[in-house]
């Protein structure tokens, strides 16, 4: 399971990528990514009839090319003013435009531990590559994308031999730390595995700690079992909690009664006041047994019992 506490990408590393990944791709027993057929990001408006899909463009985790994109270096100023969406990065040909829609509301948002960037495709179907490209993503044949960009500054981490079979054969991790974005396409098999559509369920599997349990609620989804043993555990601590808090203050109800037996009403002696509490402007001996049976009510403050147990010892003084 995925340690919520822990930034493995605060310096990708081969090692820190590796862990990650063995961390979020087994969940119960089960394969994080599959059973993806839930998606609910795929949209055709009734009254406009456009398409739209919202997909993860971008994962920061290794690709199939051993490497990584940094999703917070990714500079898409100039892309959101030309924001093309290709098929398969192809920039078209004498057989007409390869733009099978537009990119819009990018934004970076949490997955799992680490980030990926997110975006719509608007589909244009104006085109017999549009209308088709169109129909493969809205009736589930296609689900991925990939980003295309370039590199600004780039770093690499050896791979470790024992590490290798986690990779695609390279012996460096290659890092991108900044780049330029100029688009992104639907595509078939992408470089970065975890380019998929939007899917509710993904979401949830990788971030149920992060969430609140009103999102997840009304979210639907069901929560794992390792959130209802949390859940289940806090609840049982705070019955003991709460049984042992009404335990005491029986005790402490009872001492008081003592106490207040053995002292009496007797005025000679005087009981110090506490510091700040002192208001010769107001007469306060109108309230002073609405406030003891509010207190022992609610529970007795310090400063009371501190102020009968001063009393109780006057009293064991002058009856020396």
């Amino acid at each position: 399971m995925i340690d919520i506490t822990k930034d493995y990408f605060a310096n990708p590393t081969p090692e820190s990528i590796n862990e990650y990944v063995n961390a979020i791709e087994t969940v119960e027993g089960k394969k994080t990514f599959d059973g993806l057929a839930d998606f609910d990001s795929i949209k055709r408006d009734p009254q406009t009839g456009i398409l739209t899909a919202t997909f993860y463009i971008s994962v920061m985790l290794s690709d199939r090319d051993d490497e990584i994109l940094n999703i917070d270096g990714i500079d898409h100023k100039f892309y959101d003013l030309n924001n093309v969406v290709l098929f398969n990065h192809n920039r078209g040909n004498v057989n007409g435009s390869a733009l099978v829609g537009r990119g819009l509301n990018l934004k970076i948002v949490p997955y799992g531990n680490t980030k990926a960037l997110v975006g719509t495709v608007e589909f244009q179907e104006l085109t017999p590559l549009g209308q088709q490209v169109a129909t493969l993503v809205e009736n589930g044949f296609i689900k991925a994308v990939s980003i295309g960009f370039i590199p600004k500054s780039i770093r690499t981490e050896p791979i470790p031999p024992d590490q290798k079979d986690n990779y695609y054969g390279s012996n460096n991790l290659t890092i991108f730390d900044t780049s330029e974005m100029l688009e992104f396409s639907v595509c078939e098999i992408p470089a970065n595995k975890y380019a998929m559509l939007l899917s509710k369920s993904m979401c949830l599997k990788n971030n149920n700690k992060e969430k609140t349990m009103i999102e997840i609620e009304k979210s639907g989804a069901k929560l794992s079992n390792d959130t209802k043993d949390d859940m289940k555990s806090i609840r049982d601590d705070c019955k003991s909690a709460y049984a042992a808090h009404k335990e005491a203050m029986k005790h402490v109800k009872s001492v008081h009664a003592a106490l207040t037996d053995m002292i009496g009403d007797d005025d000679s002696i005087t009981t110090p006041p506490a510091v700040g509490t002192l208001d010769d402007s107001k007469d306060d001996s109108k309230d002073d047994s609405k406030m003891k049976d509010d207190s022992i009510s609610k529970g007795l403050s310090d400063l009371e019992m501190d102020g009968l147990m001063f009393r109780l010892e006057q009293k064991m003084k002058a009856m020396k």
